[in-house]
C-alpha cells in the first residue's frame, strides 16, 4: 500500500491563507483513495499554534472518519530543524512512499519523491527589505543579524533550490506559476496550477439569492464597507484607507468602514495611516473573528474593499464574490485572475481613482446588484471537491514516474 506523508502542521493554526487549504485537502484527500495511507505530520509545540481546543476538534474529526488516516505529532520549537531532521526520521519511520509540503518549504533531505505547494513567491522577493536590510539598518544586536541572515540564506535556498528538490510543484494560479517559472527558473512542465475552493458555508442557496440582492440594494439595516487588517506590507493596508480618506465624508458616514481580522498593534501600518487622516474614531477596527462571524460580516457588508499589491491566490476576494458582495480590487498579480468579470478594479496606488470607484459602486444600486449576481456565480467555479481530485492526480503521475506503472 502507498503510504503518502503530509507537512499537515497548518492544521494547528487559524484556518486561513495556507492553513485553511491544507485543511480541506487534508479532509477531502483520504476519501478519494482509500488504497493509500495518509499519514499527517503535525507539531503540537509550534509556538505559533491556534489553541487545544479550536484545533482538536478537527483531528479527532480526521482521525475518526477515515480509517485511512494516521495524525503523526511530533514536537519540536525550531521550524527549521522539524522541516529538514524530524520530517526525514518521521519518512523512514513510517516508510513513506511520497511527500507533500504544502506550505512553501522543501525537505531537502527527503531520499523519497517530494510534492511542494509554493503559494506565492512573497517571501523570496522580499528577502532583502524583510531579512538584510532591516538587520543593516536596525541596532537589534549581533545574535538577532546572525539569526536574521540565517532565516534569509534558508528561504533564498529553499525557493531557489526547490526546482531541483521536488517532483513537482503545486501552485495555486497562473500568475504565481509564472512567477515561479520566470523568477525561480523552474521548467515550466514541473508545475501544476490548481485553484483553491471555497467552502460551501460561504456559498449562498439559490432561493436565498434575491434576498441578499434586496439587502444590497435597499437594505434599511446597518451598511458598511468591510476591509480585512492584515499587516503585511503588500497587503496595502496604507493605500486603502488613503483612497477611503478621499471618498466624500457624506457617504462615509452613510457607509462606515469595518476593518476585522487586524492583529497588529498601535505601530501597524493600519493604526498609523487611520491617526494620518484622523479616521481612528470613524473607522471601527476589530480583531480575529470566527468563521462564522466572517461570513456574517461578508454576507452583510455593502461592499468589499481589497486592495493588496500582491496575491498568489485571494482567498478574501472569492470569500466576498460566494457571500454576493461587490468587490473593489487591485488590477494587480492573480486577483483579476480570481475575479474574471467580477469586481472593479484599479491600480492599488491610485488612490483618487480607487475613491471614485467606491463613490460609483456605493451610489447606484443597480450596479451593485448585477455585481451580487455576477460575483455569487463566479465563486461557485471553484470547488475544494475538484482542488482534492487535482491533487491526487499529481500524486498519482509523480508515484507513476517513480515506480514505472501506477501503484
Amino acid at each position: 500500500m502507498i503510504r503518502i506523508g503530509i507537512d499537515a502542521r497548518f492544521l494547528l493554526s487559524k484556518l486561513r491563507g495556507i492553513p485553511l487549504y491544507v485543511a480541506r485537502i487534508c479532509e477531502l484527500l483520504p476519501s478519494l483513495n482509500y488504497n493509500y495511507q495518509f499519514y499527517y505530520f503535525i507539531n503540537r509545540a509550534f509556538e505559533h499554534n491556534d489553541n487545544y481546543t479550536s484545533y482538536q476538534p478537527l483531528l479527532n474529526k480526521l482521525s475518526n472518519s477515515y480509517s485511512n488516516v494516521n495524525i503523526i505529532n511530533c514536537n519540536h520549537e525550531a521550524q527549521i530543524k522539524w522541516e529538514q531532521i524530524y520530517i526525514p526520521l518521521l519518512i523512514k519511520k513510517y516508510n513513506i512512499n511520497l511527500l507533500h509540503m504544502p506550505g512553501n518549504r522543501i525537505c531537502f533531505s527527503a531520499k523519497i519523491p517530494v510534492i511542494t505547494t509554493i503559494h506565492d513567491i512573497i517571501e523570496y522577493t522580499s528577502l532583502n527589505q524583510q531579512y538584510i536590510r532591516n538587520t543593516i539598518t536596525k541596532s537589534s544586536g549581533l545574535k538577532m543579524m546572525i539569526y536574521n541572515m540565517r532565516v534569509a540564506a534558508y528561504i533564498w535556498s529553499i525557493y531557489k533550490l526547490a526546482n531541483n528538490k521536488t517532483a513537482r510543484i503545486i501552485t495555486v494560479s497562473r500568475h504565481s506559476s509564472n512567477d515561479i517559472v520566470n523568477l525561480l527558473g523552474v521548467p515550466p512542465n514541473k508545475v501544476s496550477v490548481i485553484y483553491h475552493g471555497i467552502d460551501h458555508e460561504f456559498i449562498i442557496d439559490d432561493e436565498d439569492i434575491n434576498t441578499i440582492i434586496t439587502r444590497k440594494m435597499y437594505s434599511t439595516t446597518p451598511k458598511y464597507v468591510l476591509m480585512l487588517g492584515g499587516d503585511s506590507p503588500h497587503k496595502n493596508v496604507e493605500g486603502a484607507i488613503s483612497a477611503w480618506a478621499k471618498v466624500p465624508e457624506e457617504i462615509r458616514r452613510q457607509y462606515p468602514l469595518k476593518v476585522i481580522g487586524f492583529c497588529g498593534n498601535a505601530e501597524s501600518p493600519l493604526i498609523r495611516t487611520l491617526h494620518k487622516y484622523k479616521l481612528e474614531n470613524e473607522v471601527e477596527v476589530k480583531g480575529w473573528v470566527r468563521q462564522d462571524e466572517l461570513i456574517e460580516y461578508f454576507r452583510n457588508a455593502t461592499l468589499f474593499l481589497y486592495l493588496s499589491h500582491y496575491e498568489g491566490f485571494g482567498f478574501p476576494v472569492l470569500h466576498a464574490m460566494a457571500s454576493g458582495t461587490p468587490v473593489i480590487s487591485s488590477n494587480t498579480s492573480s486577483l483579476p485572475e480570481v475575479l474574471g468579470e467580477v469586481g472593479l478594479r484599479f491600480d492599488p496606488n491610485d488612490h483618487i481613482g480607487i475613491a471614485n470607484g467606491i463613490e460609483t459602486l456605493l451610489s447606484n444600486a443597480n450596479l451593485r446588484a448585477n455585481q451580487c449576481i455576477a460575483g455569487i456565480n463566479r465563486a461557485r467555479d471553484f470547488s475544494w471537491e475538484r482542488s482534492a481530485k487535482e491533487h491526487l492526480k499529481v500524486y498519482e503521475s509523480v508515484l507513476e514516474n517513480q515506480h514505472g506503472t501506477f501503484i
